[in-house]
């Protein structure tokens, strides 16, 4: 593939910053590797090249590629493949792991991965609030009790990213929000009365409703604020076409709403300090825990490597003067303590970043695109900025829908005109189909009928090598994994065969299940919940019926399963329980049962048991234990599928991007992104916000 003009100027802009501004489909990891190699072939060292990519399946596919580069160039492909190309995490563990002593942590430090971080939080966030519950036992209860969802510690345990990210508790947390409710009502109030003031055609029904709108705002004084903000005391239906007050009904409810939101925002003011003992606490505790471990976690890694280039200007200089250039892939899904170190080792006009904010799909981590927009704008005002606009992915008709569509999404989204660049064969059909389905219609049975229809019969492919579609060539996308259960049925009914990638907790899917009950049960012959789970999944399939009768006879379970019970349990006692595991599941035919996502979960689940028989030998009351920690995070996905064969691909829109497939379906177009409905939020420019549990409406 050769470069085009505008991936030619991004590739060989020297002088200055270099921003390019990338579209979907435009080639940002090729024009990424074209830089370096450029890099390389004016004379620069490879090992003075800092490559710096969001994920470590990215920084491995850029160093393939440029080795490949240089392929016939023995001893600069040794050199590139010495070269610094990783994630920011990584780049931070060697520079730390370089300092240690300078940065004040053990020279031995570990890096926790996710899951280990993720099941530390965890315990740390349930301590803190079991100590609360213990030692400041009324304010918890009120907390408990006002707050609006039932997993507390899961609420604040999402926040903690971002308040990290924003300098810790004591710094986020520093300014609590303050309410107004009173002269809010106020100016709702007065934007009431003028609509009632407005000239109208009075009808008896509009002189009762504006009689019993005055009485109410003359309470507005008197009564309590979270009782009189329920709502509009008159029917919303009252008066004819162009009526002021009708007309604008709907922002009137939104309005009170907010009145009502900040009226019991203040009235549970009093907790707030309450709130930020909790994260204070909370990070007193991980810390300690982190310490008993010698580990660090991602945000560890970050935080202290730029408190050791802030305070230690030695080294700075040092990292500074190793690098004669330094790349960064997808910049607009950086956080701010990250940029501030890239922003610290890079030198003026040795920096090249490759980002589209309208692919920044991390914010929930504490990423904020504006990072990328302030550099753009730096670059800018002192030279030139890069935009790909050539689209070597899509049909223009998909561009065109895409842009169609983008143009009226508002806020976040900003305008980038994309071309397709890639040749296609001519088309037969559209390329894009909107399947509308009744009110009473299912949507997804539909989709699923279509891409059975499509099966076997598009043409997809380069012009001269097109072949009849395949299940492999498709993919249904999804806002949340909510629908994956109605898509999965939907497939099946249709005969087509799938695979869910990442879709729900790990801990939830049926064969992970299954063998938790499993070690459950051997590990405690009387956890009873875990043997009926155990006796009724496929492992024995025992029917509810066999059971009820080994109960009434006293009996735990059939004979026969109960003598393979305890036959495993006397195995385990003298050996691993992996391999007799293994052993029993091949005897039963279990294995042989799994669709591709099942297999791929039970062989995730045995990797996680080698993992606990190193770490613990021996104890597996404590694997269990973790089991149950790994569960309760919620943050270990169902692993992927690596070859599923010819199956449909189910994914959401989040873990698509990056991806290409031929055929792709989006279900549920027609729900609206909701609002963040979560209890507690927090952002560096607006603080803490807090949604309360509402008195007067259930939930």
């Amino acid at each position: 593939m050769s470069l085009s003009n505008s991936q030619r100027a991004a590739v060989e802009r020297r002088g200055q910053d270099v921003c390019c501004v990338a579209g979907p489909g435009s080639g940002k990891t090729f024009v990424l590797v074209e830089r370096f190699a450029s890099l390389v072939e004016s004379g620069i060292d490879p090992a003075r090249i800092l490559a710096i990519t969001f994920t470590e399946k990215a920084a491995t596919q850029i160093k393939d590629r440029v080795v490949r580069r240089f392929k016939d160039h023995q001893s600069i492909r040794r050199a590139v493949e010495r070269s610094q190309v990783s994630t920011i995490h990584g780049l931070c563990h060697s520079l730390l792991s370089e300092h240690s002593i300078r940065a004040g942590i053990d020279p031995q430090f570990k890096v926790m991965d996710e899951l280990a971080a993720a099941v530390e939080r965890s315990v740390a966030m349930d301590r803190v609030l079991d100590s609360l519950a213990a030692h400041r036992r009324d304010t918890f209860l009120e907390f408990a009790a006002r707050w609006k969802s039932e997993d507390i510690a899961g609420d604040l345990l999402g926040l903690v990213p971002r308040i990290s990210n924003a300098g810790g508790a004591a710094r986020a947390l520093a300014r609590l929000p303050a309410y107004e409710p009173v002269a809010m009502a106020r100016r709702f109030a007065s934007e009431l009365l003028s609509l009632l003031a407005a000239p109208m055609k009075q009808t008896d029904g509009t002189r009762q409703r504006d009689a019993a709108a005055r009485e109410w705002l003359a309470r507005l004084e008197t009564d309590d604020l979270i009782a009189w903000s329920l709502k509009l005391p008159f029917d919303a239906k009252v008066g004819s076409r162009g009526d002021p007050v009708k007309e604008s009904i709907y922002s009137l409810r939104e309005s009170l709403a907010a009145v009502r939101r900040e009226a019991i925002g203040a009235a549970n003011q009093h907790l707030l300090p309450f709130v930020r003992d909790i994260f204070l606490l909370f990070e007193e505790e991980y810390a300690r825990r982190k310490r008993s471990l010698a580990a660090l976690d991602f945000d560890d890694l970050e935080s202290k490597t730029l408190a050791l280039l802030e305070r230690d200007p030695a080294v700075q200089q040092q990292i500074q003067e190793r690098f004669d250039a330094v790349l960064m892939d997808e910049l607009q899904d950086t956080n701010p303590i990250q940029w501030q170190i890239v922003d610290r080792i890079r030198r003026p006009s040795r920096f090249f970043a490759v980002g589209d904010l309208n692919q920044s799909i991390f914010g929930f981590r504490g990423a904020e695109p504006e990072l990328f927009s302030r550099f753009k704008d730096s670059v800018k005002a002192a030279g030139e900025i890069d935009v790909l606009t050539e689209n070597y992915r899509s049909r223009q008709g998909i561009l065109d829908a895409a842009a169609s569509t983008l143009a009226r999404a508002g806020r976040g989204v900003t305008e980038h005109t994309l071309t397709a660049a890639k040749p296609f064969p001519a088309s037969a059909g559209a390329a894009v189909e909107l399947l509308q389905a009744d009110a009473d219609a299912d949507d997804i049975l539909w989709t699923a009928r279509r891409l059975r229809e499509l099966y076997g019969t598009l043409l997809i492919g380069e012009e001269g090598r097109q072949r009849p579609a395949r299940f492999s060539d498709m993919a249904i996308l999804a806002r949340t994994s909510t629908p994956f259960g109605r898509i999965q049925e939907a497939l099946s009914r249709f005969g087509i065969p799938y695979k869910v990638e990442r879709g729900s907790n790990f801990f939830e899917e049926s064969p992970v299940v299954d063998l938790v009950n499993l070690l459950r049960a051997l590990d405690n012959p009387d956890d009873d919940i875990a043997l009926f789970g155990v006796l009724r999944s496929p492992l024995f399939g025992v029917t509810d019926e066999e059971i009820a009768l080994c109960r009434l006879e006293q009996r735990l379970a059939p004979a026969a399963a109960a003598e393979r019970l305890e036959q495993l349990r006397n195995s385990i006692a003298d050996a691993a329980p992996q391999p007799v595991l293994a052993r029993f599941l091949d005897e039963t035919g279990f294995f042989a049962r799994l669709a591709p996502q099942a297999s791929a979960n039970v062989a995730k689940f045995f990797s996680l048991l080698d993992k606990l028989a190193e770490e613990q030998p021996g104890d597996l009351r404590a694997w269990l234990d973790y089991i149950d920690q790994l569960r309760a995070s919620g943050q270990e996905t169902s692993a992927p599928v690596l070859d599923a064969g010819d199956a449909v691909t189910v994914l959401t829109i989040h873990k698509a991007k990056g991806l290409e497939f031929p055929i792709v379906a989006v279900v549920n177009a027609q729900s609206s992104a909701r609002g963040d409905t979560a209890p507690i939020a927090f952002r560096a420019d607006t603080g803490l916000g807090l949604r309360w549990r509402d008195p007067g409406r259930a939930g």
